[in-house]
Parts: structure tokens; C-alpha cells; sequence
């Protein structure tokens, strides 16, 4: 009976021998495996491997690069400047009652009329050219160039009044568009004119004729003085009759 239990208590006290060496072996195989399985700070690659470089983990304290901004170039913008817009010519319009061109009417027809009154021939250069073969015509029957260049004005009898006097009625007048010369206009003075007669037949008589003076009114404001006409609409040289 004693010995029954001895050989109890000795088999437990082997379980017992058994039970801690296997706890004690299982600690030990966790240690192993838990520094087995631990991520080294440190990788040592193989010398054979040349081509790669060795990688060091940054320790957790390590402060990470600052990423450098790529440089950007940036473009002022340049506002034009306003361009200064042209101060616009305007170009003076004259008609035959801009003041200007009246005062040059009353220079020229006062030149013409005094002229005129003394029967001074040279009074035919102050109208301008000939516009036509009939104007020419009568140019040079006046200055008797087409026989014997003997002057016929204020020689004929239609001609051989004396002009006493003359005056300027009313203001000049506009006759709208130059037909023969482009970009003109016409221009048209009233004239009245006191005439004289003496010949054998009456030996005084006097008498008051209309006549009138017309102009031409470039776009530049020249005028020019174009003829001494009979009528309003009468060609360039019959005011002298």
C-alpha cells in the first residue's frame, strides 16, 4: 500500500518535470521567432549585387525632405497703351457766302469794273481762259487777233459808251456746280451799270444796263474770276455789249 502511493507521487512529480520543460521550450520558440520575424533597421545586400544601392530605413525622428517647387517662369502682363486716336482734320466747306470768299468777290470785281470804266483793254486778263471755241472766238475778235490785231473792244458801236458809274446789287449769289470744271462751284455777282452814250445821232444819253460778274469757287476757297456776262445764264464776254 505505501509503495502504491510512492509510485504515485512519482509519477506525478515526472508529469509535473514534464509539463514545465515543454512550457519553458514553448516560451523560447516564441522569442526565437518573434526576433526571427522582427523588419531589421538595417538591409546589407550581397556583394555581388553592385548594380543596387543599400537601403537605411529613416529613423522615425528624421525629419522628411521638403519637396523643391519646380521653378515657374511667369509672363507679366503688358497692357498697351492707348494709342492716341488722330485729332480729325476737318476740311473748311466755302460757298459763295463764306466771308472770306466775298471779300475776295468785291477785290476782283472792283479790279474788273474800274478797268472797265476806262476802257482799258488789258481788262480781258483779268477773266480767265476760254472754255469753249466760241469763248475763244470772241477773245479774239475782241482783241482783233483774227485780222489785223487792231483791238475792236470799246471800237464797235455796241462799245463806244463811256461807264460813268457802277454799284454792286445785292449779295453774290450761289449757281450751284461748276459743269466745266470739276469740284467748283459758281459764283454770281449783280452789277449795275451807268452808261453813257455820245455819238452824232444823240449826243447825250444815259442809261442803266445790268451786268453780271461770275466766279469760280474752287474746293480750296481760290476764285477766280470767269466772266462779264450779259445775261444771268450768258456766256463769257457779252457783258461788254
Amino acid at each position: 500500500m505505501q509503495r502504491d502511493i510512492s509510485v504515485t507521487i512519482g509519477i506525478i512529480g515526472l508529469i509535473l518535470v514534464v509539463s514545465i520543460f515543454a512550457i519553458s521550450s514553448s516560451q523560447n520558440t516564441s522569442l526565437k521567432l518573434s526576433e526571427n520575424n522582427a523588419i531589421p533597421n538595417t538591409f546589407v545586400l550581397g556583394e555581388n549585387d553592385t548594380n543596387k544601392q543599400q537601403l537605411i530605413t529613416p529613423t522615425a525622428s528624421a525629419t522628411p525632405p521638403l519637396l523643391k517647387s519646380p521653378a515657374v517662369t511667369v509672363t507679366p502682363t503688358v497692357t498697351p497703351s492707348k494709342m492716341p486716336t488722330p485729332t480729325e482734320t476737318k476740311t473748311q466747306q466755302f460757298t459763295c457766302n463764306t466771308n472770306s470768299v466775298v471779300q475776295k468777290s468785291k477785290v476782283l470785281a472792283n479790279q474788273f469794273m474800274n478797268k472797265h470804266k476806262t476802257k482799258d483793254i488789258s481788262v480781258l486778263n483779268l477773266l480767265s481762259a476760254p472754255e469753249s471755241q466760241d469763248d475763244r472766238e470772241s477773245l479774239d475778235s475782241w482783241l482783233g487777233t483774227d485780222i489785223d490785231n487792231s483791238p475792236r473792244l470799246y471800237a464797235t458801236t455796241s462799245t463806244i459808251y463811256k461807264t460813268v458809274d457802277f454799284e454792286f446789287a445785292g449779295s453774290l449769289i450761289d449757281k450751284g456746280n461748276h459743269l466745266e470744271i470739276r469740284g467748283t462751284r459758281r459764283c454770281q455777282q449783280t452789277v449795275i451799270e451807268k452808261r453813257r452814250v455820245e455819238t452824232p445821232d444823240t449826243p447825250f444819253s444815259e442809261e442803266s444796263v445790268t451786268r453780271y460778274l461770275n466766279f469760280s469757287l474752287a474746293e480750296d476757297g481760290t476764285l477766280i474770276l470767269t466772266g462779264f456776262s450779259k445775261d444771268q445764264n450768258g456766256t463769257k464776254y457779252t457783258g461788254f455789249n
